[in-house]
């Protein structure tokens, strides 16, 4: 017989070679370096499935597996069998880290030192025929609210219909039935339930909350058809506010490789449009898990790390969504927004963009011919956020910063005279009042309060003359052309048409039609509020601020941010000089011969605003009407915009004279 060789070398770099192909993942590695005993007892497909399935299980994302300290001193070799401790730390997405001391048993086969592997070198307490069981807890996502606490996003229960197959008597009936209600063929129906357990709800499909109220009445008393709900995203206030709040989907394969969702699992929703996407480091919530060594049937041997899930924080916004609605009301079927904007801190009371669309539909799965409707021309692309997210020409309500800007350079007075015959031609090109006739004499005062065209023609061109980038250069002083930076929205920076921007070459004509807000000049209705909040408020911009604070979840009220007033710079003008402003801008509302003055008639508060007119080639123009009020003592200023609808005199003044009456009647209930 040939001896067998005495035990030699050093069972530390088997153990080493086996606890980096661990950390690595290369289970087939470490398979090779089993002993006889072991790979006899157990093959290669089930010691790879065992890690693959455990680590699955478990939410393994990163294990770090080591020599443990003491490993140099294994003990008496030459007995052929030695113990080697290690260390090993798994990272888990649901329970945290999982940090174990173990002994890995080597024997010596006769040529080298080989691992006598079992299931408890995973974790030390698992034997041969137990398994390892996440049992997850769920992290409920924060919720949205408005102003006064009012729900505009939470989570909730969706409904749905479907079936108990035991409790069927007619099933003719029932197929016909929810087929005909449903629109899907009755193969299909019968195929989900089919072979399912008799006393089980089998889904068929999930409903709004008017179709399940609906669908109750019709086959609520059908044997075997049922109503349930399951977990989902729901948006109470239906439509309202939906481009600001956006909504949710189901994460994709892509989206788990990014950084931003490190740690989510495929079953996630995510935040994809609005505030759920811009909220989503908020809104997510951490979930948990009980992670434990379980018999087949799932009776806990022993507990291994449990993790309570924590819930997604809360986001509070400064949205009254009672005046939100109302504002929606007043905009009607006008494609368009309205703005609201506290001018005395930036906080944004209502953002309005028509047409809308309900974001509870995308919970339930739209189907992708609905998506393309959503993004059509036909459909007025309802997805888009017009109040931040799209730009307009101005036109004449940019006219209080033209005159801002005659004021603050010196090249007129408010008592400036000018001769308005019904056109203008000083550069060659006939240009026409928007009143044919003319104003004859008048004053730069009368002349904003009458939205006179050749007043501001005249102004543009003695600015250009004065320095040809004077107004363009003072405008974006008032925050235009510049992103407004309101965090949860989309933010259009528009554009300020100047020397470069956007024609290589800048002339007095294009000075001219800045002048009267015309040409290339693009505002957001968020800017355009701003700016007469700005006006309101004797000449602080702030920043305008649709959240109001982020508030940590499960019912601490702890805040987490709080969105305090910031001011981001001052308009570039006199006190002496808005004084004139203002006083034209009331006048606008309240003396015979301003144009918004029949409008107006008889509304208790005194407003200050202007008319808007946004001339398009072979289109109706864009309507608008810039406002704050009280005049004298502003609390609120507004912006309205329809587009493709007429005079902003007689489309816009009127919804704004609504929204202003609306906000009115609600500041005067008691506690509000």
């Amino acid at each position: 017989p040939t001896p067998t060789a005495a035990p030699s070398g050093s069972p530390l770099r088997t153990a080493q070679q086996f606890l980096k192909g661990w950390t690595s993942g290369h289970y087939g590695a470490m398979y090779k370096l089993l002993s006889k005993d072991s790979q006899a007892r157990y093959s290669r497909k089930y010691f790879v499935e065992r890690y693959q399935n455990i680590s699955a299980m478990a939410t393994i994302t990163e294990v770090d597996a080591g020599l443990d300290k003491g490993a140099s001193k294994v003990g008496n070799i030459r007995s052929g069998l030695v113990r080697v401790p290690f260390d090993v730390t798994m990272q888990t997405r649901l329970v945290g880290e999982i940090a174990q001391k173990n002994l890995m048993p080597l024997v010596w086969d006769g040529r080298s030192w080989r691992v006598q592997w079992s299931p408890s070198l995973i974790f030390k307490d698992l034997s041969g025929d137990e398994l390892v069981h996440m049992f997850p807890y769920e992290a409920a996502r924060g919720a949205i609210y408005d102003r006064n606490g009012v729900p505009l996003a939470i989570d909730g229960t969706i409904p749905q219909i479907g079936v108990i197959p035991g409790q069927i008597r007619n099933e003719k009936q029932v197929l016909s039935k929810l087929s005909k209600a449903l629109g899907l063929r009755a193969g299909y129906i019968k195929g989900l339930y089919k072979g399912k357990p008799s006393d089980w709800f089998i889904p068929i499909k999930s409903l709004s909350q008017s179709e399940a109220q609906k669908l109750r009445s019709q086959l609520g008393q059908v044997p075997g058809v049922a109503f349930e709900g399951r977990p989902g995203r729901v948006y109470p206030q239906g439509t309202a506010l939906a481009q600001v709040l956006g909504y949710v989907g189901p994460i994709t394969a892509d989206d788990l490789k990014k950084a931003q969702y490190k740690g989510y699992s495929p079953s996630d929703v995510v935040g994809r449009a609005g505030l759920e996407h811009w909220g989503e480091q908020y809104l997510h919530g951490t979930p948990g898990g009980k992670l434990a060594i379980t018999t087949p049937d799932l009776t806990v041997v022993k507990m291994i790390k449990e993790k309570e899930a924590q819930p997604g924080d809360d986001i509070y916004l400064n949205i009254d969504i009672n005046l939100q609605k109302k504002a929606e009301q007043a905009l009607g079927n006008h494609v368009g927004s309205i703005v609201m904007i506290n001018p005395n801190n930036g906080q944004i009371l209502a953002m309005v963009s028509h047409p809308t669309y309900d974001p509870n539909d995308f919970v339930l799965g739209i189907s992708q011919q609905e998506w393309a409707r959503l993004n059509s021309k036909s459909s007025n692309y309802p997805l888009i956020n017009r109040a931040s997210g799209a730009v307009y020409p101005m036109a004449s309500t940019f006219k209080p910063i033209t005159m801002a800007a005659a004021l603050t350079s010196g090249v007129y007075k408010p008592t400036s005279r000018f001769y308005d015959p019904g056109y203008w031609n000083e550069l060659g090109q006939t240009r026409y009042e928007w009143y044919r006739p003319g104003f004859g004499w008048l004053d730069l005062n009368e002349g904003l309060v009458r939205s006179a065209d050749v007043v501001f023609y005249q102004v543009g061109l003695k600015l250009y003359q004065k320095k040809y980038d004077y107004l363009s250069k003072y405008a974006r002083k008032w925050g235009l052309g510049q992103y407004p930076g309101t965090d949860g929205v989309v933010n259009a920076a528009g554009q300020v048409p100047g020397p470069g921007v956007p024609y290589p070459y800048w002339g007095p004509g294009d000075n001219v039609n800045l002048a009267i807000g015309q040409g290339a000049l693009l505002v957001s209705p968020l800017q355009a509020a701003n700016v007469y909040a700005t006006i309101a408020n004797g000449g602080t911009i702030y920043r305008p601020e649709l959240v109001n604070r982020i508030v940590q979840g499960g019912g601490t009220g702890k805040v987490i941010k709080q969105y305090k007033p910031q001011v981001v710079g001052h308009a570039p003008i006199s006190q002496s000089d808005l004084r004139a402003i203002k006083q034209d801008l009331k006048a606008v509302t309240q003396a015979p011969y301003g144009t918004a003055s029949d409008k107006f008639k008889g509304f208790p508060v005194p407003v200050a605003g202007k008319t808007g007119t946004g001339q398009q080639d072979n289109k109706l123009p864009y309507a608008w009407f810039d406002a704050y009020a009280p005049a004298d003592r502003p609390q609120v200023a507004v912006a309205v915009l329809a587009e493709n609808a007429g005079e902003g005199s007689e489309i816009a003044a009127p919804i704004a004279r609504q929204v202003l009456s609306d906000f009115f009647s609600a500041s005067q209930k008691p506690g509000q």
